[in-house]
């Protein structure tokens, strides 16, 4: 006598919700508002990347200062801040007894005084 087994595992695995990841692109040096790194954080979900794609400009290094209330907490999981992302970074290729050799194209600075203190 044949047995019959069921593909109950399929039926289940049908209400599972796919998410897929995302790229949240900045695509400005604003603090705040469209385009903004701030903005890239708040649209997170689990998994997504935050890329740079940030027009080019006289000096070529993009300075992000901190918003005023500071950057929102990242609560997703998973998340990677790509800044080399930027047209013209480049990660260290040398070894670590070397001289750097990254580009850096993106800097987040604090020297507009709005860094916040995670103590309360």
């Amino acid at each position: 006598m044949k047995k019959t087994y069921s593909l109950v595992l399929v039926g289940v695995m049908a209400l599972v919700p796919v998410t897929r990841a995302v790229d949240r692109i900045v695509t400005n040096n604003a603090a705040t508002g469209p385009g903004s790194l701030t903005a890239a954080i708040n649209a997170l979900n689990n998994g997504d990347r935050i890329v740079f794609h940030i027009p080019p400009e006289a000096g070529e290094v993009h300075y992000i200062q901190t918003p005023q209330d500071g950057y929102p907490l990242i609560t997703k999981n998973d998340i990677t801040v790509d800044g080399y992302t930027q047209g013209g970074a480049s990660p260290n290729t040398n070894s670590i007894h070397a001289t750097n050799s990254a580009a850096l194209k993106i800097v987040l600075t604090s020297t507009n005084g709005n860094a916040l203190s995670m103590q309360t």
